[in-house]
């Protein structure tokens, strides 16, 4: 069980974008407007809502999860929806990270009766780029940056992702989905304190991400459906680095000013509706 948000920039300016239960950008700071989905897995069958909007020269869009506005200061103050509309104001500095990547996936399914298992595993290997690009350059959309990065991985990045899931037809009415997901990052920093390290110091250090998914739906009637959910997730050193939970926030904006020593960052998200096909 997962929200997703898709979008994809086209050359004539347009962007196609798709939404299945994710919070909406935003666009010169103001909200997107999408109609709402259903989480990915929440249901057999997922009708993602869609549109098509024209982006001009200087348009900004910010992208966003939930984690953001539910983010705490340490006396438990969210960084909220009004500092959310603040930086979506500020004015558009594009930045990017420029990196060589190689990725590989594999994936499997099997179904039988009322019973489907499927799982895989992707590889994603990061390095700085063999032909760098200079500040102010423009990509094939027409977009320039005026910040880059070429040298984010001193060392490769190895990311390695793997999950299993299954999902059982336990009576014509009631649908039962599990799954579990694993993540792995290498240490690739060079820098004093950050070579080689396991902990949140950095996101360049090694760290691990676990998380695991249930969610039941069942069928009403014809047309109508209820469904429930949770959702728990575990990261730990690199991957947790910046987290709320493992961060010394800053009391009046939020922002992370350091580690607090604790390398563990959980999260459980619960989720529950109904759903009405036409």
């Amino acid at each position: 069980l997962a929200t997703c948000l898709a979008a994809e920039l086209r050359p004539d300016g347009t962007m196609h974008i798709a939404n299945a239960g994710h919070l909406p950008p935003y666009l010169n700071g103001q909200e997107l407007h999408l109609e709402g989905s259903l989480p990915l897995g929440a249901a057999n069958l997922i009708d993602v809502s869609s549109r098509i909007v024209t982006l001009h020269p200087g348009d900004r869009l910010t992208f966003l999860t939930d984690g953001v506005v539910e983010a705490r200061t340490p006396s438990g103050e969210f960084f909220g929806e009004e500092r959310l509309l603040r930086a979506a104001r500020l004015p558009g500095i594009s930045g990017k990270t420029i990196s060589d990547n190689v990725e590989w996936m594999l994936t499997a399914k099997y179904k039988w009766d009322r019973y489907e298992v499927l799982g895989g595993y992707e590889n994603i290997d990061f390095a700085n780029p063999s032909n760098p690009v200079p500040v102010g350059f423009a990509n094939n959309y027409g977009f320039t940056f005026s910040t880059v990065s070429s040298t984010a991985f001193p060392n490769d990045k190895i990311l390695q992702m793997m999950w299993i899931g299954g999902k059982w037809q336990a009576t014509d009415h009631l649908t039962l989905i599990a799954a579990y997901y694993h993540e792995m990052q290498n240490a690739f920093g060079v820098t004093p304190g950050i070579a080689g390290c396991n902990s949140t110091i950095s996101g360049q250090c090694s760290g691990t991400a676990d998380t695991v998914s249930f969610v039941a739906d069942y069928v009403v009637k014809k047309h109508f459906d209820v469904y429930a959910g949770i959702m728990y997730s575990q990261a730990t050193n690199g991957l947790a680095s910046g987290f709320v939970q493992t961060s010394v926030l800053n009391p009046t904006t939020g922002a992370v000013v350091g580690p607090n020593g604790k390398s563990t960052a959980t999260n459980i998200a619960p989720t529950i509706g109904a759903r009405y096909s036409f």
